[in-house]
């Protein structure tokens, strides 16, 4: 099948109820609770920082379903018309494209550095830290009395045949 170079269409912003929203029955994303409660707090922390994309042409959500289910009133939303395979191809790339950027450490740790953070926006901070090497995991021992006596080693026993050895 041969390319064709789409137009870009034109793009307007505004503000809309989620209700108007309809989810696209292709949404391939699940948003754990974390997530919905790391963005309901950055949105009650400093306010919406990004938008909704709505295709007007088919009448479905391509991105923004979990901003959707979280916004309290109205939300942004960028407006696009899109054929419904130019609709599917953003929704099966557009978080993946996302994903491929790599993380320049010595900035992210500069960066998070910058500001505080509490809650369940720390978690997640702390996540992002550790997950790109620029933080140890927390580490907190158990009591000597969960430990076990270090001396004494449980015997394994063979699934197989049975014998039991000492470690």
């Amino acid at each position: 099948m041969a390319k064709t170079k789409a137009s870009t269409p034109g793009l307007r912003l505004e503000y809309m109820d989620p209700a108007q929203l309809h989810e696209n029955p292709l949404n391939w994303r699940l948003h754990p609770t974390l997530q919905q409660e790391a963005l309901q707090a950055m949105i009650d922390e400093v306010g919406w920082a990004g938008a909704a994309l709505y295709n007007e042409a088919t009448g479905h959500l391509i991105d923004g379903h979990l901003r959707k289910k979280v916004g309290k009133g109205k939300i942004p939303v960028l407006i696009g018309h899109w054929t419904l395979e130019q609709e599917r191809k953003i929704l099966a790339t557009l978080d993946p494209l996302t994903g491929m950027a790599q993380i320049e450490a010595t900035k992210l740790k500069e960066l998070l550095d910058s500001f505080q953070a509490d809650g369940v926006v720390e978690t997640l901070l702390k996540k992002l830290a550790y997950d790109a090497g620029i933080a140890p995991p927390d580490f907190m021992p158990s009591p000597l009395d969960e430990q076990g006596r270090l001396d004494e080693k449980a015997k394994v026993t063979c699934p197989q045949c049975g014998t039991q050895f000492s470690p």
